[in-house]
């Protein structure tokens, strides 16, 4: 039972043919896995960005509340005063 040349370049072709494809496709594999890495790390990154974001608006808003029950002391504490002034002007009368 003898090859015929051909039979043979044909199957040694096939076998190039499927060589590169497993190389080909080890490369792409590999090349993904770094890509997820890349990403999973961004996605890291812009999560860290994002709760250092959250931090920031939770202390300015606090701080927008802070400032208001301010405002609304010095409101009360400014009638106060000018009851108080009111009183001493009468007392002095």
């Amino acid at each position: 039972m003898q090859i015929k040349l051909e039979t043979l370049m044909t199957l040694i072709g096939g076998l190039i043919s499927i060589a590169s494809f497993l190389g080909v496709y080890i490369s792409n594999s590999k090349a993904n896995a770094k890509n997820e890495e890349r990403t999973l790390s961004k996605i890291e990154i812009i999560t860290h960005k994002i709760e250092q974001l959250t931090n920031r608006v939770d202390k300015h808003n606090n701080l927008i509340e802070r400032t208001f029950k301010l405002e609304e002391q010095v409101k009360h504490n400014s009638s106060d005063i000018q009851e108080i002034e009111k009183e001493i002007k009468e007392i002095k009368k």
